[in-house]
C-alpha cells in the first residue's frame, strides 16, 4: 500500500495502533516484516505514503469517536513534524449508575502544511475543494 500511495495513488487503509503517532511507528514495524530495510528509511516512507492519519477509538460508553486527524511532515532538514489537525475534546466523562456518560466537541487545532496543500493540487484536488477544507474561501 505504501508504494501505491508513494507514487500518487489515492490509498485507503486500516491499521490498529494507540494514537495518530503511534500509528506511523506501527507502519513502520509492518513493514519491516516484509523489507528489511533501516528504521528511518522505512518511517519516512510511511510518513511520504500517508501523510494525514485519521484515529478513532471506541470510548467507555461503547460509541466510537473520531479522537484525531494529524499530518506529519517530513520538514527539509529531514525530521518529522507532527501536526494535530483536529481533535475530539472530551467536556464530560462521568459514570451515572451503571452508565458511562462522555460527552465532547471536535476542534480544529491548526491548519494543513503548505507542502500538503501543494500536494493535493498536483494530484488533482481542485483548487475550490481544497479553499474549502482550509477555510480559504471558495465553493465546490
Amino acid at each position: 500500500a505504501q508504494e501505491s500511495a508513494r507514487t500518487g495513488h489515492t490509498v485507503l487503509t486500516t491499521i490498529h495502533s494507540n494514537s495518530c503517532e503511534a500509528t506511523y511507528s506501527r507502519m513502520r514495524t509492518l513493514c519491516k516484516r516484509k523489507y528489511d530495510m533501516d528504521d528511518e528509511v522505512l518511517m519516512d516512507l510511511v510518513t511520504e505514503a500517508f501523510p494525514i492519519v485519521v484515529f478513532t477509538k471506541q470510548l467507555e460508553n461503547k460509541k466510537r469517536r473520531l479522537m484525531e486527524i494529524m499530518e506529519c511532515e517530513i520538514t527539509r532538514d529531514g525530521k518529522r513534524h507532527f501536526n494535530s489537525l483536529f481533535r475530539y475534546e472530551i467536556t464530560e466523562n462521568r459514570v451515572e449508575g451503571d452508565k458511562f456518560i462522555i460527552n465532547g466537541t471536535h476542534q480544529k487545532v491548526s491548519g494543513i502544511s503548505e507542502s500538503l496543500k501543494k500536494r493535493f493540487l498536483e494530484n488533482g484536488m481542485p483548487k475550490e475543494v481544497l479553499n474549502r477544507i482550509t477555510g480559504g474561501g471558495g465553493k465546490a
